[in-house]
């Protein structure tokens, strides 16, 4: 792998007057497992396809491993399947063959390996599976390839909890085992960020935050406490939301930790507390 697994410069996308991406600036130095979170309709999926060099970006450089992305060159060191693509129906068993035959560096007994762990069925077509195991399947795909940037799109859809914890302890797994850039796009917050190594936030097409998973447990948090004691303390501080009502307010902080009065309470913040709070803006009731 390159230095650099990952580089946009001033990346702008539109389609008509939209602008999916908006002069997005972004550099991946280091492998890892980044989760990737934004509104429907941030961007994610663009950037994804972008990277992928699915469509060309209408303005500003996109490289990938090393290699500009772009329709009529895609970065080989890349991989992207959406989680609801479709695949040729047949046997599972067979898909995977077919998969190795298509790619050298496919890994078919991993492949294998992980349809066992998670109970698929491989003697069943791709459309007799569960919209649950078809995203399984396609996030198999990915695991399985040797490429060394991978890019899921909402990976999880229509796991239930138990299968959604699995695969990402997998994910985990499979990083630790080979530490390539990985990049999880998806809604379901908490349970990636158990294993995630950063956090990227993407709001209106532009990244809106970049913060390391340690340093968001550390400096993520909310004042809780009457409206008269906790306004004062939030006049220093990177407060990203705030919320009252009945003479208290409650402040979603981003920032170092400060000692408290009596009254006034500190309480940890989930991500996608956090997230919420990032994107919804710096006041609501």
């Amino acid at each position: 792998m390159t230095s650099e697994s990952i580089r946009c410069e001033g990346v702008t996308k539109r389609y008509g007057a939209t602008r999916a991406l908006d002069d997005l600036t972004l550099q991946i130095d280091q492998p890892g497992i980044y989760c990737l979170l934004g509104r429907n309709g941030a961007g994610k999926t663009t950037l994804f396809r972008t990277l992928a060099g699915r469509t060309d970006a209408t303005a500003g450089r996109v490289v990938v491993a090393g290699h500009c992305a772009s329709l009529a060159a895609p970065p080989p060191g890349l991989r992207f399947v959406e989680a609801t693509a479709p695949q040729f129906n047949l046997r599972l068993r067979d898909l995977l063959r077919y998969a190795a035959q298509l790619s050298d560096g496919f890994d078919q007994a991993y492949a294998q390996q992980l349809a066992e762990r998670f109970e698929l069925d491989t003697r069943k077509r791709f459309r007799q599976l569960s919209f649950g195991m078809t995203s399984m399947v396609n996030a198999i795909l990915l695991l399985a390839s040797d490429a060394s940037v991978l890019l899921f799109d909402e990976p999880t859809l229509g796991f239930d909890p138990i299968v959604r914890r699995r695969f990402y302890d997998a994910l985990r797994a499979d990083y630790d085992d080979r530490p390539r850039t990985m990049v999880v796009a998806t809604h379901v917050v908490d349970e990636l960020a158990r294993v995630a190594s950063e956090v990227l936030v993407i709001d209106r097409g532009a990244v809106a935050l970049r913060a390391p998973m340690t340093d968001l447990e550390e400096r993520s948090y909310r004042l809780v406490g009457p409206t008269g004691l906790v306004e004062p303390l939030l006049a220093d501080l990177n407060v990203l939301s705030t919320t009252t009502a009945a003479g208290l307010t409650s402040a979603a902080v981003l920032d170092r930790r400060i000692a408290t009065p009596d009254g006034v309470r500190t309480e940890p913040q989930s991500l996608a507390d956090l997230f919420v709070a990032l994107v919804e803006g710096p006041d609501h009731v």
